[in-house]
């Protein structure tokens, strides 16, 4: 007898989601949740890239059109955001760090349209306070475009460096 022709590992998740009484078990439908994983995981990390570059017209490309952008907690700039309210709030954020805000990923997990990213910032405020961040961004990808980001950062920290340095 010969090795099963999907390998082990392939064998696993199969087993597992028929024994849960899941639908979409077959082949087709494994291979295309791998694909929409990678594809996800792709888009979610061009995403941390354009961030980390300051790259206004790389956020927003990345947007789908419907986008719906949450930032936790209750700073200027927390709560939700359509893609429009988000273009006009990207320049005036990324103005905030001359030199940009690079961002160093430090986790990532991906399940089929949904990415977790553990990621820290470190950057140079305008103030010239160092604003270095811990987050965890949940980036839901549909059809190559980011249609859900939600943002959770330490909110005291942000307060202090982004809203605080700003007042006279």
């Amino acid at each position: 007898m010969g090795r099963p022709r999907h390998g082990f590992r392939a064998i696993i998740p199969y087993l597992i989601c028929v024994s849960l009484g899941l639908s979409g078990c077959g082949p087709s439908e494994m291979q295309f949740h791998a694909a929409q994983t990678a594809e996800s995981r792709r888009v979610a990390l061009e995403l941390i890239a354009a961030i980390s570059r300051a790259d206004a017209d790389g956020i927003l490309d990345l947007y789908a059109d419907d986008v719906v952008v949450w930032t936790a907690g209750d700073l200027p700039f927390s709560g939700e955001h359509d893609k429009r309210e988000v273009e006009a709030m990207i320049p005036a954020v990324l103005g905030l760090f001359p030199d940009g805000l690079p961002m160093t990923v430090r986790g990532i997990t991906a399940d089929g349209e949904r990415v977790a990213i553990e990621a820290e910032s470190e950057g140079r405020h305008v103030s010239g306070k160092l604003y270095n961040n811990r987050y965890h961004f949940l980036v839901i990808v549909r059809a190559g475009k980011v249609i859900a980001l939600k943002e959770y950062m330490d909110t005291k920290h942000a307060n202090e460096v982004l809203v605080e340095s700003a007042q006279p």
